[in-house]
């Protein structure tokens, strides 16, 4: 059952997915790389960015603690003392960011015009909605994550993915800019009401007491605020990047945003992984299952891995390809797409590094060390400021991206040289062992393919967008299924289990028929 959950969340999010790029495809195609999309981008990525971060750090402090509390008998009090906590909380960070927008976004973005500065004001205006909204859903998602509901989780995400789209494609015929962060707030609204009615319907609906403040709330903040601060500092790699961008040419903060639309949509199935594990893992951090927490660990570590190099070598290869199909249309032009293609190969490292930097985290989170997760984030996030500065005078917004996957990968050498601090019982050797197969395999089959096929994926002739997406489609199957006979060869464990149950279900359908 809980195999099939996990494949259903997968299939579930694959289609938010395409959803999520379809809005960036329409976003590209209405506005490009112009003036408006920067300024729309520097607040779109502010909220998101502020909207992950809140939701990954309510998942990640509120399973562990209310692990605790598996059998009190006030768990639905206390789970309730949070959920008003948090509205309150949020409901005055949406009042500060409604008054102070014009502040807000002069710190996030100086290098603007004035002109540039007031339309993102306005923006954010309207989008401090969306602050207190996505809190009640994070609150929403780390209740259902906690009772396994994954199916439920990923379906309201894609439902309000495709919201968005609809919203969207109504209303930038009349409001222009303005009706994509009014898309956001119409389908939010609609989604936290889907939530409730979950929320209900698992018994998670309580009376209000208003009690804000309590022993249980005091212990839950105290849990919470080194995975915040922890997630702040890897948001600050992002929102360094913007920064820097603001005082380079116009078009340099959307180019980054339309970079992060690849970057983050290919690793979230990864991440998917990640969340699907990060309560088991939770549930096994006492001293009497150590054992078993340490082989979860490493099998989630390398079916991640497995997925995360796999995405990397495919994108960095055809990275051109991919912007192309993706977004040179409108008024995103062939120029755009060369450049967008440059900046996300630097970028690259962040597709492996993200998802992989999650999981680690999720150790430190699980076993509540959440101090070193935070300390990491500190580190690196100081070093992509340092190097953003350097790397962004010499090269502009390639040397931006070039920054932040250092930075990344930074992270992930701390996280990992660290882990034993946690568990004597992890060893980095074993751990070194995971990785290399899906590495070589990796290497390998992207290697062998670009070299023989690469005149198949020559885009730019192909005239009909239908025939360019089965061109690319058909390479990215033929990579993931050479891929994966590469690893059944290589003996590598994740997919011999796999490859084992998929032939015990294909000889049970052959024999039923």
């Amino acid at each position: 059952m809980f195999i099939k959950k996990t494949f259903f969340s997968s299939i579930i999010q694959i289609f938010t997915n395409v959803l999520n790029l379809s809005f960036g495809i329409l976003i590209a195609y209405y506005f490009g790389a112009t003036e408006k999309m920067d300024s729309y981008a520097v607040v779109s990525g502010f909220l998101i960015a502020f909207n992950s971060l809140f939701l990954n750090s309510q998942i990640n402090s509120f399973i562990p603690f209310i692990s605790k509390y598996k059998n009190h008998p006030q768990q639905k009090e206390i789970i309730s003392s949070i959920i008003q906590t948090n509205i309150l909380f949020f409901f005055l960070i949406s009042l500060i960011m409604f008054i102070f927008s014009k502040s807000i976004v002069f710190l996030l973005a100086p290098g603007m015009t004035s002109a540039q500065l007031a339309l993102s004001s306005s923006i954010l205006k309207i989008l401090c909605l969306f602050v207190l909204l996505s809190n009640m859903c994070g609150v929403g998602s780390a209740l259902l994550n906690y009772k396994f509901q994954f199916v439920q989780r990923y379906f309201v995400s894609m439902l309000r993915s495709l919201l968005v789209i609809v919203a969207f494609l109504v209303l930038v015929r009349y409001i222009g800019i303005f009706g994509a962060p009014v898309a956001h707030i119409v389908a939010l609204f609609i989604v936290t009401l889907f939530h409730l009615m979950l929320f209900y319907k698992n018994g998670f609906f309580i009376n209000i007491k208003f009690e804000f403040w309590n022993h249980y709330v005091k212990e839950y903040v105290i849990l919470l605020l080194p995975i915040l601060f922890s997630g702040f500092f890897v948001w600050m790699i992002k929102y360094a990047d913007i920064f820097v961008a603001s005082f380079l040419r116009t078009g340099s903060i959307s180019h980054l945003n339309y970079c992060s639309k690849i970057t983050v949509n290919s690793a979230i199935i990864a991440n998917i992984i990640g969340a699907v594990y990060f309560p088991i893992l939770s549930k096994l951090s006492s001293p009497n299952n150590q054992k078993e927490y340490i082989n979860t660990f490493y099998k989630g570590l390398q079916t991640i891995f497995i997925i995360a190099i796999g995405m990397t070598f495919f994108i960095f290869f055809f990275s051109y390809s991919i912007i192309e199909l993706l977004f040179e249309r409108g008024l995103f032009t062939s120029k755009d797409t060369v450049i967008v293609a440059n900046v996300l190969k630097c970028y690259i490292f962040t597709v492996l590094c993200a998802p992989l930097g999650a999981y680690f985290s999720q150790v430190y989170f699980s076993y509540r060390k959440t101090k070193y997760a935070m300390l990491f984030s500190i580190i690196s996030s100081t070093v992509n400021i340092c190097l953003n500065i350097v790397l962004g005078y010499l090269y502009g917004v390639i040397g931006l991206a070039l920054a932040s996957s250092i930075a990344f990968l930074l992270g992930n050498i701390l996280q990992l040289t660290n882990i034993k601090r946690v568990n004597n019982n992890f060893k980095i050797t074993h751990i070194g062992k995971l990785i290399y197969k899906p590495t070589i395999a990796g290497l390998i089959t992207i290697l062998i393919l670009y070299l023989t096929l690469t005149g198949f994926l020559q885009l730019s002739a192909v005239t009909s967008v239908g025939l360019k997406i089965f061109r690319l489609a058909s390479f990215f199957a033929l990579f993931c299924t050479s891929y994966f006979l590469l690893l059944l060869i290589l003996k590598v464990p994740v997919i011999i289990e796999v490859g084992s149950k998929l032939k015990v279900y294909l000889t049970r359908s052959g024999n039923e028929k």
